[in-house]
């Protein structure tokens, strides 16, 4: 069975997103609602795989994956960022690329780095933040899956390789 570690601050979403992926799949996923339980449980359980919330009530996902990148049994865990802040789109109306905010309650979020506001695409933003995945909430249940599915692939592939 494979550990899953799922941050964000919202129970409601915590609950759906942890029934949706045990239900799919062969997981067991852990939840945390903070940074510092978040740090606690995947030190704890050394999951495969961490979703990510990239706002916490008012901190960041930064400490968490900090924390993570400087632990040697943490460290190469796949994470996958989820943010509901916005994504860049383009405006063809003005011919030019520009933030937009998921929602109204996004503006009253901890602020999202200017570096990451100015990514075109979702893989850019990840990589500017170290993490595997930028997923833009909302996104549907099968996206979910299928993503943790991959990247659960990918990394036992590597790990294959590696022995």
């Amino acid at each position: 069975m494979k550990k899953i570690v799922l941050i964000d601050d919202e129970k409601e979403i915590c609950n759906l997103l942890k029934a949706t992926l045990e239900r799919a799949g062969p997981y067991e996923v852990f939840v945390a609602y903070n940074v510092k339980d978040g740090q606690a449980v995947c030190l704890q359980h050394k999951p495969e795989l961490i979703f990510l919330d990239y706002c916490l009530y008012d901190e960041k996902a930064d400490e968490v994956i900090n924390f993570l990148k400087i632990h040697a049994e943490t460290k190469d865990i796949p994470i996958v960022i989820m943010s509901g802040m916005g994504e860049m789109t383009y405006s063809s109306k003005k011919d030019k690329w520009q933030w937009l905010p998921n929602s109204p309650a996004a503006l009253h979020r901890p602020e999202i780095p200017d570096s990451l506001k100015w990514k075109r695409y979702s893989e850019e933003a990840a990589a500017e933040m170290g993490v595997s995945v930028y997923l833009t909430k909302p996104f549907s249940r099968e996206t979910l899956v299928d993503l943790a599915g991959r990247i659960l692939d990918i990394s036992e592939e590597k790990k294959e390789k590696e022995s």
